[in-house]
């Protein structure tokens, strides 16, 4: 084994060092700082101050020794064992490669005395010393080494408060010194020890606690940095008369109410401690305290470090700034210091000659006030960085650099960040008057379009200014970039283009337009405007889809612009029945052939095309991306959820199988759950958001992600309306992931819920608009969600609704959104409606049928039309529902004529009323449509209770829809009853049927889906008598 360590040696590499200067401290005093872990300064660096960010010079600190004698081993010191525990618990037990250069020892080293000393020991978890350390006495050493710390410490504390260590100014008394001397006996001498009996009251009167940083007060000092007419001055005269911090390189603030009363002449009694003041030696630089003896009230002057961050070492040397002094080669005023280099205070001074003196003093102050405040005002506004400032005037004109100059003024009397919203602005405002000062100028020739400037700059015909004409303000300020305010843009292109055509918008990295006068520079201008037209609060805007808005924020054109070609296009394919480039190219519009053939591509693409009812061949692709089965439950947000749910178990027959409110925990929502067998609608309410146990993480909510204040916002955006689909799948997780990695936008992640009757993995994506799509998997025996409260409560009618058949969501862009479903979801065609099928004179609507695999899962989506005499039924319900959202649920009975007659007998006690029923002529007309499909006798009962009759080549519908369910018309309710002509085939049957023996909650293998269609034949009826409806609110 190597021989022992010397007490008081090191090895390796230093294990303390000073984190400013870097010098190896290992072995001597240094200075901790309290509030930044593992901040280290040697006492030079913190005599002056010294900081690097975050550490601040004013930090609460503590002075360390050496700690460097042994205590486990005799090779390892105390200061080494603090390091490697550190090491371990920072870095992790096996991490020895970073245990080991943080104690500074090699990592075999490091771990081979770790294991040994504190893991395999006999006394594990204590640490046990090794033999070698056997008879040594630990408390022993730790007691010498505190004796010596301790009398190092004073000395350093009493050498720090001490006018010994300041040559430059010869004093015969301080504070220091007298309370030494009272302490230890006698008058103390350099290297003076300290007696041990002595050294608390020595360290109390050198250095009183609590101890703070250099600068932050010391007795005897008035509150602005100045000593009190009463107080001894122990260091130079020159520092306590100026008010300045000894060891500070710049005068602080002297603005106080101290001022005056400084300034005056003392009294007799008052100029007798300046007996104790001999001379000032005229070599003393009153503005340097090497050792940062502080004065009561004194901010901490910027250190070197702090500067540095804000001034680089390049753009100092140019401006001739030291960094480290933190002044000028050539300083404001640099002779304020002229006045007062050679004055002395004499005992034979009269108070006149004093009060002159003190004056003078006064004056010096006021000087270097004002140097202070310019050289602030140039670190603090980045003046410094001449890079910078020239790069900003080369991007500017030479009327832009004049009118920055004058601006300059205001620098003085503004804050950095007013100053240069102000500039700035001033800049951007003469930018976009020289800019609309040309365009009114080619206004002026008769220009309209850039290409026509272009073939005017090119010919050169263009007229000459007069000679004795005053330069246009477009020829004073050349503009050379129209910059874009990215953050503006963002926020229209989101709020008007919809996320998928912004995001594309965005990614152009168009942020800037370059401009200038000529072909070439109207050309660059014209190919790189990028700037997308902001289009949402123009004429006409609102009636745009969103790949018409797109179009027109990219191709720049005006809403009503864009309108009258695409009906001039329209004019031509309904006179030909096909339009070809060169039609849309002849079109009577001062439009470029490129733009009008990018319109004419636009007009080709556009969305998918409807075939209508007619042309539409159905098919079954089995496009799913994942099993789906049926649906599940929808959710109601609504703002009473007793009430709403009692009205909807009146209305409907459902019973209420399931709760959670506050009488079961819950402090977030009211949530019941009402039932017709495989039919479920929940009903929920938040309770109040505002803080408090409802907003809390721990609420008693068996829904974990319930956001209270998203709930309020869906209410008061909304209304009454669905926010959540359920809809049973094999894999809720697997769902989430395949339906998000192909584009659908996710909500809430798989989350596991479970009770004693089993579990349910629940995730959600968007279904369209605030409506969310909600996947659930599991072995869930209860009624709802696991976590509510079975109630068994069996409404006292049952109507016979067995199940949901279909939801429909309405949209301002069907394709948009059919897009992203069968994209997400891999849903199919199932059926299409265009406006010549279900459309009235007065408005229409197109629609597609989205349909999974087994069909039990159908989402008819519809998008208004336009250009008729009034707006459709789908507009106004965007309008009322303030976006899109789900309008109606289609529910399935067995027989719709006793599940009717149920309703209707309800309806005036609370129920739902319905539509008015068709006309006498539809009725007259029904035989002739449905043929032996139905009785007389049904025929008959259809016309008594209002129904709606529709067939097709599967089966026969009747349906019949209610009045809005809530205060706006939006939400209702279809009641339907499918007569199915075709039965499953065996295949579908045997796959159906394998999947609900493997899935609990899977669908009926048995049923058909969507036999019968979805009533095209009873749109127009339909759509009649909305619009009635609508015209009697007055809300169309």
């Amino acid at each position: 084994m190597a021989p022992p360590v010397p007490l008081g040696t090191r090895t390796g590499r230093g294990l303390y060092h000073c984190d400013y200067c870097h010098k190896d401290l290992s072995n001597a005093l240094h200075i901790r700082c309290a509030v930044c872990p593992d901040f280290d300064l040697c006492l030079d660096c913190f005599s002056v101050g010294a900081a690097i960010t975050p550490h601040s010079s004013d930090h609460a600190y503590k002075v360390v020794g050496n700690l460097s004698f042994p205590i486990y081993h005799p090779e390892w010191g105390a200061d080494e064992e603090i390091l490697l525990v550190e090491g371990v618990e920072l870095y992790g037990l096996g991490n020895w490669e970073a245990v080991g250069e943080h104690v500074g020892r090699d990592p075999g080293e490091a771990r081979a005395h770790y294991m040994s000393v504190y893991v395999e020991t006999a006394c594990f978890p204590d640490p046990q010393p090794s033999p070698a350390m056997a008879g040594v006495d630990i408390q022993a050493l730790i007691d010498a080494h505190r004796s010596t710390t301790l009398n190092k410490m004073a000395s350093a504390r009493i050498a720090l408060a001490s006018p010994a260590a300041t040559p430059r100014v010869k004093s015969e008394s301080t504070p220091g010194a007298a309370a030494w001397d009272a302490a230890n006996g006698g008058a103390m001498g350099p290297g003076h020890s300290v007696a041990p009996e002595n050294l608390a009251a020595a360290l109390l009167a050198a250095n009183p606690e609590p101890r703070h940083a250099p600068g932050d007060g010391a007795a005897g000092a008035t509150a602005s940095g100045r000593p009190s007419p009463g107080s001894t001055l122990s260091t130079a005269a020159g520092h306590a008369l100026a008010g300045r911090s000894p060891h500070a390189p710049a005068p602080h603030d002297l603005a106080q109410p101290q001022r005056a009363a400084d300034s005056r002449a003392p009294s007799s009694a008052e100029r007798a401690p300046l007996e104790s003041v001999r001379k000032l030696e005229p070599e003393a630089n009153i503005l340097q305290d090497p050792l940062g003896a502080g004065v009561a009230g004194t901010p901490a002057a910027a250190s070197p470090a702090e500067i540095g961050a804000k001034v680089a070492l390049a753009e100092a040397q140019q401006t001739g700034y030291n960094l480290k002094r933190n002044e000028f080669e050539q300083e404001y005023d640099h002779e304020a210091e002229c006045i007062i280099s050679e004055m002395e205070f004499r005992e034979e001074d009269s108070e006149e000659v004093v009060a002159q003196k003190l004056e003078l003093i006064a004056i010096y102050n006021r000087r270097l006030d004002e140097r202070d405040q310019r050289r602030a005002f140039i670190l603090d506004r980045g003046l410094l960085n001449v890079k910078r400032q020239a790069a900003m005037d080369r991007r500017r004109s030479a009327a832009e650099r004049a009118m920055a100059g004058q601006l300059r003024a205001f620098a003085r009397y503004l804050p950095q960040a007013q100053y240069e919203a102000l500039a700035d602005g001033m800049l951007a405002e003469a930018r976009l008057c020289a800019r609309i000062a040309e365009l009114q100028e080619y206004r002026a020739l008769g220009l309209r379009t850039f290409e026509e400037v272009d073939e005017l700059e090119a010919s050169g015909d263009r007229p000459r200014r007069k000679e004795n004409a005053p330069p246009s303000q477009a020829a004073r300020m050349r503009l050379n970039r129209v910059p874009i305010d990215e953050a503006r843009l963002q926020e229209h292109l989101l709020s008007g283009l919809g996320f998928a055509h912004a995001a594309m918008s965005l990614h152009q990295k168009r942020t800037t337009v370059e401009e200038g006068r000529g072909t070439s520079g109207l050309a660059a201008w014209r190919g790189k405007r990028g700037t997308l037209l902001d289009i949402t609060a123009l004429p006409d805007a609102e009636v745009l889809l969103q790949q018409e808005r797109h179009l027109c924020a990219s191709e720049r054109y005006l809403p009503a612009q864009y309108l009258a070609i695409k009906a001039a296009v329209l004019e031509v394919q309904e006179r030909r029945g096909v339009v070809t480039p060169g039609d849309v190219t002849a079109l009577p519009f001062k439009v470029d052939v490129q733009r009008m053939l990018r319109l004419y591509d636009f007009f080709s693409g556009q969305a998918r095309k409807l075939v209508g009812a007619k042309g539409f061949q159905r098919h079954n692709p089995l496009t799913d991306k994942f099993p789906i089965h049926r649906f599940h439950h929808f959710e109601f947000y609504c703002g009473d959820a007793t009430n709403t749910s009692r009205r909807f178990g009146l209305g409907l027959g459902l019973s209420q199988v399931a709760k959670s409110d506050q009488g079961t925990g819950n402090q977030k929502f009211a949530s019941y759950v009402m039932r017709s067998n495989q039919l479920i609608f929940t009903f929920t309410a938040p309770y109040n958001g505002a803080g408090g146990e409802a907003s809390g993480p721990d609420a008693g909510s068996p829904v974990p992600w319930y956001d209270v204040d998203a709930a309020h916002t869906f209410n008061r955006n909304h209304g009454l309306g669905v926010r959540a689909v359920g809809i049973v799948v094999e894999d809720a997780a697997e769902a989430f992931r395949i339906s998000t990695a192909n584009g659908g936008i996710p909500v809430q992640p798989p989350t596991r819920l479970a009770d004693a009757r089993g579990s349910l993995t629940v995730s959600e994506i968007v279904l369209y608009g605030d409506v969310v799509l909600r996947f659930l998997s599991g072995d869930y025996s209860g009624s709802y969600l696991p976590g509510y409260e079975e109630e068994a409560r069996p409404s006292p009618r049952c109507f016979g609704i067995r199940r949901a058949d279909h939801a429909v969501g309405n949209v301002p862009d069907l394709g948009a959104q059919v897009d992203y479903l069968t994209r997400a979801l891999g849903l199919h065609d199932f059926a299409e409606f265009t406006a010549e099928d279900v459309g009235t004179i007065d408005s229409g609507l197109n629609s597609m049928v989205l349909a999974s695999n087994n069909e039990m899962v159908l989402l008819p989506v519809n998008e208004p039309t336009r250009g008729t005499r009034r707006k459709s039924q789908i507009q106004t319900f965007l309008e009322q529902n303030g976006g899109p959202g789900l309008q109606h649920l289609a529910l399935k009975t067995d027989d719709v004529f006793a599940t009717l007659r149920a309703m209707r007998a309800v309806g005036d006690a609370g129920g739902f009323e319905f539509m008015p029923r068709p006309s006498d002529a539809y009725y007259r007309d029904l035989p002739s449509k449905v043929g032996d499909a139905l009785t007389p006798e049904q025929l008959s009962e259809a016309e008594e209770l209002g129904l709606l009759v529709d067939r097709d080549d599967q089966g026969v519908l009747l349906q019949i829809f209610t009045k809005p369910l809530g205060d706006r018309p939006t939400v209702f309710v279809e009641i339907i009853q499918r007569l199915c002509h075709i039965q499953p085939s065996e295949e579908t049957l045997r796959a159906a049927r394998a999947t609900a023996q493997a899935c609990p909650l899977a669908a009926n293998p048995d049923e058909v889906g969507g036999c019968g269609g979805f009533g095209k034949g009873n749109f127009s009826e339909l759509f009649k008598s909305i619009e009635v409806y609508e015209t009697d609110l007055g809300i169309n």
